[in-house]
């Protein structure tokens, strides 16, 4: 069976993308004060159901599955709400 054009270059996108994350240490995902690994990126993305998450330090809430960047008080996404 043929891939598409588009999952294709999606594929070869999430390549590149894991190389430069691999080389450079400053694409970093640190949610409550614990650094992620790829995988456990991975399964954090498949668990809730986020599509993007960016580089950065997070805070979340497990009780209310509230989650912002670290200094800001306000959500930028409830991973509770994300899941359908």
């Amino acid at each position: 069976m043929q891939r598409s054009s588009a999952t294709r270059t999606a594929t070869s996108a999430h390549k590149r993308w894991r190389q430069v994350v691999g080389r450079q240490s400053s694409f970093e995902f640190v949610v409550n004060r614990e650094r992620l690994t790829l995988a456990e990126i991975d399964e954090f993305k498949r668990i809730t159901g986020l599509k993007v998450l960016e580089p950065g330090r997070y805070w979340l809430d497990l009780a209310t599955g509230n989650m912002g960047f670290e200094g800001e008080a306000y959500p930028r996404a409830n991973v509770f709400a994300q899941r359908v």
